[in-house]
Parts: structure tokens; C-alpha cells; sequence
């Protein structure tokens, strides 16, 4: 059974009938490694920044990525807050309206669960080359 935060999580950002394992399946983990409340928080608080967008889609769309940015925060222990990491959160959205605008341009299927968990594996990614970019790749060369 699903632990009622992650089910919260799902329900909010409207992801396909709720179905959508891989997503729930990340959001999962981090809820058995106690890092969901931080995630949910975080997300919370990033929620203003595409409330204003008329487009439910794109609006699900931006919260999905928002949602994969801070999952990949917890992932990789990096703080979600810190003001060198703040530059991600309007190329995502710049990013991921363009695809969108690209797929209602070329009537390409815009709610299969496949599409939520690229969009929602786009923000996760997204903080996974912040790591490489700010961190790791100081630490190699």
C-alpha cells in the first residue's frame, strides 16, 4: 500500500490517474528513507512559481518537474534552498514550456504516463548536473 504522503504527492500533481509506478515508485523510496516530509515541503514552496499558468497541462507538467528537482535534491543530499542551485528552477520551466508548446504543436500525446515521468525525470536530472556542475566535476579535475 502506498503511505499516504506519497498518494498526497501523486494526487496533487495530477499524474494519470495516479498510476504512474516509476514516479510513485521514486517517491516511495524517499518516503522510506525519511527525506518524503522534505521533498513535499520543498515542493510546496516552489508551487507559487507556476500558479499563475492557465494551461492545467502545463501547469501539471511544470508541478511534475518541480516535484523531480526536488526529489533529486534529496537523492543527492544537496540543499534545495541554497542560492546557488535557485538558477534551475526558470530554465525548467522555460525548458519544459518549449516542450510543451513543441508537443501541442505537433499533436503529440500530451498526458501518457511515459510523458509525466520524462517531465518528472527532467528536474531530477536537471539537479543531478548541478551536482556534476557545482561539485563533482571541482572534486575530479
Amino acid at each position: 500500500m502506498t503511505p499516504p504522503d506519497v498518494q498526497a504527492l501523486i494526487q496533487r500533481t495530477h499524474v494519470t490517474a495516479g498510476q504512474n509506478l516509476k514516479i510513485r515508485e521514486k517517491l516511495e523510496s524517499l518516503q522510506n528513507s525519511s527525506l518524503g516530509d522534505s521533498v513535499r515541503q520543498r515542493w510546496e514552496e516552489l508551487l507559487p512559481m507556476v500558479t499563475d499558468i492557465g494551461n492545467q497541462m502545463l501547469r501539471q507538467w511544470l508541478e511534475l518537474a518541480l516535484l523531480g528537482t526536488c526529489t533529486g535534491f534529496a537523492e543527492r543530499n544537496l540543499s534545495a534552498t541554497h542560492p546557488d542551485h535557485q538558477y534551475i528552477y526558470p530554465r525548467i520551466i522555460e525548458d519544459v514550456t518549449a516542450m510543451f508548446e513543441h508537443f501541442q504543436r505537433n499533436a503529440l500525446s500530451l498526458d501518457s504516463a511515459a510523458v509525466e515521468f520524462q517531465v518528472f525525470d527532467y528536474g531530477i536530472q536537471w539537479v543531478y548536473y548541478l551536482d556534476w556542475d557545482l561539485y563533482m566535476s571541482k572534486e575530479l579535475y
